[in-house]
C-alpha cells in the first residue's frame, strides 16, 4: 500500500489576491511543493483584510493558485488596523484611547506585532486541518511575524515541526543594517524563542542568513538561502523585439513605489540622460507603497511628468506584466540598498532579455545575483552620475542588443525559475520530516 504524500501547511497572509510583492512567494511555495506531489494546504486571510487593510488587491491572482491546493482563509482581527474613522467600530470610535492602550498591551505581554490578533484563529485552524489530514511540517513565511507564532504554538499544541520563512527581516532594518528594535524589546525575546524551536530557517539571501547566524549562533546549523525567483507563467515569454530606431526609448520600473527607493539619486540622473535622449520616457507601473495612506506622500517624490517625461501608470494586473515588459526597452530597478536587500523584482528583470539597469548601493545583493548577466548595468556608485552612465549604457545597448545576446540574458536567469528554487526547499522539508 502506497504511503500517504507529505502533508504541509502553509501559513502566508500575503497569497492571492493580494498584490504585495509576498504574495509571489506564497503563491510559488503552494504551486511547486504541490506539484512535487505534496499535499498543500494553506491557511491565509480573508480576503477583506486587502480591501480595508493594505488596499492591495488583484484579484487576477487568484485563478493562478493550484486549483490542487487547499485554501483556508482565517479572519483577521482588524479593527485596530483600519485607517478610515468611517469604519471603525462604536468602541474605538468613542474610546480611540482605550481602545490603542488595550492593543498596546497586547502587543507588550502577547505577542509584539499589530497582528497578533491572528494568531489564535490561525492556530484553531491547523489543528483542525491537523485532525483531518494529519500535517506534516508547517511553513509559516513572513511577515508578518505572526505567522511564526502560530507555527510555535501548533509546535507546542501538536508537535507539528515548524520552518521559518523570512522574506523579510524581523529584528534587522535591511537597509541600514542596524537593529530595527530597541534592545529590551520584547520582539527579541520572542525571535530568539522561535529561531530556537524551529526545524529550518529560510532567507533569501545570505546577507540575511549571516546577520541571523551571528545574532542565534545556535541556530546557525538550521539556516538556508531560499532566493527569491521568478514565475514563468507570469513574466510569460518576453519576444525579442529590437527597439524602433524612429520612436523614442522607454524606460521603465515595475514594482511597488516606496519612500525608500533612492529617489532623489534616480530622477537627478535621469536629467542627464534626458541631455542625451531628450525625448525618452520613463514608465513606471506599479503602487504608491504598501498602504492608502502613504499614497500621496510618495506620489510627491516623482518628477513633474510634463518636464521630466516620467509617467506614473498605476498598478497593473499580473496577468499583464509580461505586455508591459514587453513595450519598454530599458528596465530600470530602483532599489534600497544593502547586502540585506535583494527585491523580487530583479528576477524578472533579469527574465525579460532586455538591458536592466540597477540604480541602488553596489554592495545590494541585487548586483550580486546579476552579477555576470550579460544585459545587466549596475551603477558603480549611488550617485546621479553614476545612475546615468549605467542608463545611458544600457540604453545604447538596448540599440543593439541581438536574439543571440538576448537569449544568453534568458538563460541565466532560469537559475532562478521559482520552481527550481522551491525544489530545494523541498529537500529541506523532506529532511525535517524524515524523508530526505
Amino acid at each position: 500500500m502506497p504511503s500517504r504524500p507529505p502533508h504541509v501547511l502553509l501559513i502566508a497572509l500575503g497569497f492571492p489576491p493580494s498584490s504585495g510583492s509576498g504574495a509571489y512567494r506564497g503563491l510559488g511555495f503552494a504551486n511547486h511543493l504541490v506539484e512535487l506531489g505534496w499535499h498543500v494546504t494553506v491557511l491565509t486571510v480573508t480576503e477583506d483584510f486587502f480591501d480595508q487593510v493594505t488596499r492591495a488587491r488583484d484579484d487576477s491572482l487568484l485563478p493562478l493558485v493550484d486549483e490542487r491546493v487547499e485554501v483556508i482563509r482565517v479572519p483577521m482581527r482588524m479593527q485596530h488596523l483600519v485607517g478610515d474613522i468611517r469604519a471603525w467600530g462604536r468602541f474605538r470610535g468613542r474610546f480611540r484611547q482605550v481602545h490603542d492602550d488595550v492593543w498596546r498591551l497586547i502587543q507588550t505581554y502577547g505577542f509584539p506585532e499589530r497582528y497578533a490578533g491572528w494568531i489564535p484563529g490561525v492556530v484553531r485552524a491547523g489543528l483542525a486541518v491537523h485532525r483531518r489530514a494529519p500535517v506534516d511540517v508547517v511553513l509559516a513565511t513572513g511577515n508578518p511575524w505572526s505567522a511564526f507564532a502560530a507555527g510555535w504554538w501548533l509546535k507546542r499544541l501538536a508537535r507539528i515541526p515548524y520552518v521559518m520563512d523570512y522574506r523579510d527581516a524581523w529584528t534587522l532594518d535591511q537597509f541600514t543594517g542596524m537593529a530595527s528594535v530597541p534592545e529590551k524589546d520584547p520582539a527579541w525575546r520572542w525571535e530568539r524563542r522561535l529561531v530556537r524551536g524551529a526545524a529550518r530557517v529560510f532567507f533569501v539571501n545570505d546577507g540575511m542568513r549571516q546577520w541571523y547566524a551571528d545574532a542565534y549562533p545556535g541556530a546557525a546549523g538550521r539556516m538556508r538561502v531560499i532566493p527569491n525567483g521568478y514565475d514563468v507563467e507570469v513574466v510569460g515569454d518576453v519576444p525579442f523585439r529590437a527597439p524602433d530606431p524612429q520612436r523614442p526609448l522607454r524606460f521603465g520600473y515595475v514594482g511597488t513605489v516606496t519612500d525608500v527607493l533612492p529617489h532623489e539619486v534616480v530622477w537627478s540622473g535621469w536629467e542627464l540622460v534626458r541631455d542625451r535622449f531628450p525625448d525618452a520616457q520613463f514608465d513606471i507601473f506599479g503602487r504608491l507603497g504598501f498602504f492608502a495612506r502613504s499614497a500621496k506622500r510618495i506620489a510627491a517624490m516623482l518628477p513633474d511628468p510634463e518636464r521630466s517625461g516620467v509617467r506614473f501608470h498605476g498598478p497593473v494586473p499580473k496577468s499583464g506584466i509580461g505586455e508591459v515588459y514587453d513595450g519598454l526597452d530599458v528596465l530600470v530597478l530602483l532599489i534600497p540598498g544593502s547586502k540585506y536587500v535583494t527585491t523580487g523584482k530583479v528576477f524578472e528583470n533579469l527574465a525579460t532579455g532586455k538591458p536592466v539597469v540597477l540604480a541602488c548601493d553596489p554592495q545590494s545583493d541585487a548586483v550580486t545575483v546579476s552579477r555576470g548577466h550579460p544585459l545587466v548595468h549596475a551603477a558603480e556608485e549611488l550617485t546621479p552620475h553614476h545612475v546615468a552612465e549605467a542608463m545611458i549604457a544600457a540604453a545604447e545597448q538596448a540599440r543593439r542588443v541581438t536574439p543571440e545576446l538576448a537569449a544568453q540574458g534568458l538563460e541565466f536567469a532560469r537559475r532562478y525559475e521559482r520552481g527550481r528554487l522551491v525544489e530545494k526547499a523541498a529537500l529541506e522539508l523532506e529532511a525535517v520530516i524524515g524523508r530526505g
